[in-house]
């Protein structure tokens, strides 16, 4: 595994199955008394949106999903501290070379390109 194919799949699963899940569930799924009700008022908000206000709030929704995922790709790739954890972080895949480095790079790199 490759520094840019993990991060590719990161992407994939954190950010767009997540944001498409999230847009199925809020626009499709049913309202149903078993259900939160704080899940169950967000539904009602999403679906009282119009399509270009709709639209507008998953970009939102994948934005802060890249911005969450890029914060924790630079603490893995050691250009974000954690307080008190001062240590290199290494990231390995099967004991091979260490893949932390440039992940938060890349996956800027990777969400430019969508």
């Amino acid at each position: 595994m490759t520094p840019e194919s993990f991060t590719r799949n990161i992407f994939e699963l954190a950010v767009t199955d997540c944001v498409t899940g999230y847009e199925q569930a809020l626009t499709y799924s049913e309202i149903d008394e078993k259900t939160d009700e704080t899940w169950n008022s967000v539904k009602r908000f999403v679906r009282e949106l119009t399509d270009s206000d709709r639209v507008l709030l998953m970009m939102l929704l994948k934005n802060i999903s890249v911005d969450t995922l890029t914060t924790f790709m630079g603490i893995l790739d050691g250009s974000v501290v954690i307080e008190e954890y001062f240590e290199d972080f290494e990231l390995t895949y099967d004991g091979g070379d260490n893949l932390a480095g440039s992940l938060k790079d890349l996956l800027v790199e990777i969400d430019d390109e969508r």
